[in-house]
């Protein structure tokens, strides 16, 4: 595996190759390159939890990131 690359973990994605690129300046930010998917943590929260990131579920987010 490169450095600072990992398998991506939205579940829409099979591919089990290390192609989601995760930052090492800010490990906050990703980015899957077959996915052209990625932003920040909020949003990979968001996509693997269902949650929405704004709003009233905001905090509910926050909270199912931080367990």
């Amino acid at each position: 595996m490169h450095r600072g690359y990992t398998v991506c973990p939205l579940p829409a994605h099979d591919d089990r190759h290390a192609s989601c690129k995760v930052g090492l300046d800010d490990p906050t930010l990703w980015h899957c390159h077959p996915c052209s998917t990625g932003t920040n943590i909020l949003h990979l929260g968001s996509a693997l939890s269902g949650i929405e990131c704004h709003g009233a579920d905001f905090k509910r987010l926050v909270r199912w990131i931080a367990d």
